[in-house]
């Protein structure tokens, strides 16, 4: 992408159980995944 990128996201869960808390952050690691796959493969990336 060529500099600096940042991503803010705000999730709410109310009483959220360590397994919920998992969840997100499980699923937050696949989305930013898919987000720097799908950048690649366009060619706006380098790692």
């Amino acid at each position: 992408m060529g500099g600096v990128v940042a991503v803010s996201a705000d999730i709410r869960i109310e009483e959220a159980s360590k397994a919920e808390i998992e969840e997100v952050l499980m699923n937050s690691e696949k989305l930013k995944d898919v987000f720097l796959n799908a950048a690649k493969s366009k060619g706006t990336y380098e790692a």
